[in-house]
């Protein structure tokens, strides 16, 4: 960016075979994720442009990247598949696979503190699933937003509390 406020000329970072239909830059600016139509995702350096390890998802397209805020993790998101990624991992198996709360997924993000994930699917549901929480926990929110997230233990009626909306964000 100049000075003025205006951002320079852009220049190629990188070139990649297939066509890049996602990008991503992590929290802290070092790295960026680029996605590709032939259902890969690369991470690269941004300083170098170096890329630094491939992630191949198969034959499902990838619709969403989103970093946890330590730029140590990110999240990839097929249409039947969420994964997260560490980045202090060598190869290409996600850290954790979790089953999405919809048949096909539209959309997924990671939650600014990085303890919940949110997505959203052709089922016209959003969903939120916590980070860390127990094994099969997931929380639900059916239809149009209420204001009301009901959470339970899968398999259970046990009930679980969503995070509470921070002040200001």
């Amino acid at each position: 960016m100049q000075p003025s406020g205006r951002f320079e000329s852009p220049r190629v970072l990188l070139r990649q075979a297939a066509p890049c239909q996602l990008v991503a830059f992590s929290p802290d600016s070092r790295l960026v994720l680029t996605s590709s139509l032939d259902a890969s995702v690369r991470l690269h350096e941004v300083s170098s442009a170096k890329q630094l390890a491939a992630y191949p998802q198969g034959q499902e397209t990838v619709v969403s990247l989103s970093w946890f805020p330590s730029s140590k993790r990110f999240l990839v998101a097929t249409h039947r598949q969420l994964s997260v990624y560490s980045t202090q991992y060598a190869g290409s198996e996600p850290f954790q696979r979790i089953t999405p709360a919809h048949s096909y997924t539209y959309d997924a993000v990671v939650g600014p503190g990085g303890d919940s994930i949110i997505s959203v699917g052709q089922d016209r549901k959003i969903a939120f699933a916590r980070w860390g929480a127990a094994p099969g926990a997931c929380c639900s929110l059916v239809g149009l937003w209420t204001g009301r997230i009901d959470c339970w233990l899968a398999g259970s009626a046990t009930q679980l509390t969503p995070p509470t909306p921070q002040a200001g964000g």
